[in-house]
């Protein structure tokens, strides 16, 4: 409230009293203190960043390496320089225990006041990027194998594992993680259309294609090799380069992607349909429910396979056993590690071994044109 709405409130007596230029600025004074106390009830705390936690961990270490009396300006800047030199991997865990820590903290604070639930913005969580579904995956095992370690230890171990794998290799980690960027930003979408209340278009998202996992997979490295080279490397640069060599790979080195993109589409057909099964039991009209349906119906046969697709799937579960009984002391085996043997053996194959899988490709391709043939026809 301004200074004049305050005055107007005054009684009468109180208003025909003059008022001096001290007067008025005690009056300002006085309110800014009020204000200000005022505000300060409503500071929200919040969670620490993974800086602060970093800090928080290796303050007092920090401090003992350096000199015996330095100020608390130096120790601060130490900590600052050792946080820089970190890598991606090493932060990882400080990153995971603050996004948990914010993630606490808003389901707290949604239960604390229902009064003013409404008022607040609730903490958007994050899509998993492609290492956190790698530790998500891989550390119970991890932590078995080293007997039980502590969790920091595990992390460490994790984020090593992860480091020493090709971008092949983690080609199936980061196409599920681009498919739970899709879904969450989907979700993000039909939770602000709720809560605003206005009904707004949808915007549709795609999971990636085979196209996308490459160029996700192999962007840092060109770019890096544009930077050694003292070549022209901004997106532009970078994406043409990823382009063509994405056109001049052979059929076979493209089937891996072909399968991560695949496998991501039918996970994150999965979401969606989970999605619109969750909003149609919100109450959804019988309407818009036959609309979804139709939609659904529209959508045409199973493609067809390629003889590579028939090989892997005739042969994944062998493989499977064969990894595992070359492994030490665990019963998991890495879905890359099979994919890397499969593409393997197909790529040593001749031209006659590869005949049996070309004409189940062929028989399929005749069963797809003949469903098309049906579809369009009842469409």
């Amino acid at each position: 409230m301004s200074i004049a709405k305050i005055i107007n409130t005054l009684p009468t007596d109180v208003l025909a009293a003059e008022w001096s230029a001290a007067d008025i600025k005690a009056v300002k004074a006085f309110l800014s203190a009020v204000a200000w106390k005022k505000a300060a009830k409503h500071v929200t705390k919040r969670a620490p960043s993974a800086y602060n936690l970093f800090n928080k961990d290796r303050f007092a270490a920090i401090k003992a390496d350096l000199d015996a009396g330095s100020k608390h300006q130096e120790v601060v800047k130490a900590v600052a320089a050792a946080w820089k030199e970190l890598s991606d991997e090493d932060k990882q865990p400080y990153i995971d225990a603050s996004l948990e820590l914010k993630a606490a903290m808003s389901a707290s604070e949604d239960g604390s006041d229902s009064s003013s639930k409404s008022k607040k913005t609730k903490a958007k969580k994050r899509a998993p990027s492609a290492y956190n579904i790698f530790n998500q995956e891989n550390f119970a095992a991890i932590k078995i194998e080293m007997g039980g370690a502590n969790a920091k230890d595990v992390i460490g171990e994790v984020a090593k594992k992860w480091k020493a794998l090709s971008e092949d290799e983690k080609a199936p980690w980061i196409a599920k993680a681009a498919v739970a960027k899709e879904a969450h930003l989907a979700l993000k979408s039909e939770s602000e259309s709720e809560e605003s209340g206005a009904e707004k278009k949808a915007v549709k998202h795609r999971a990636p294609t085979a196209y996308n996992i490459f160029t996700k997979s192999n962007f840092k490295s060109f770019k890096d090799a544009l930077i050694a080279a003292g070549e022209d490397h901004a997106h532009k640069d970078v994406a043409a380069k990823v382009s063509a060599a994405w056109k001049a790979l052979g059929d076979d080195e493209k089937e891996p992607f072909i399968t991560a993109a695949k496998d991501g589409a039918e996970a994150f057909a999965a979401v969606q349909t989970s999605s619109e099964s969750e909003s149609d039991d919100k109450g959804k009209s019988k309407k818009s429910k036959k609309s979804k349906k139709s939609k659904k119906d529209k959508k045409g046969p199973k493609r067809a396979l390629t003889s590579y697709n028939f090989f892997s799937q005739t042969q994944s579960a062998a493989v499977k056993a064969y990894l595992l009984s070359e492994c030490k002391g665990t019963d998991k085996v890495k879905q890359s590690e099979v994919m890397t043997k499969i593409g393997a053996a197909w790529k040593a194959m001749s031209e006659d071994e590869k005949k049996p899988y070309e004409a189940m490709s062929s028989q399929d391709k005749v069963r797809h044109a003949t469903e098309m043939k049906t579809f369009k026809a009842t469409a």
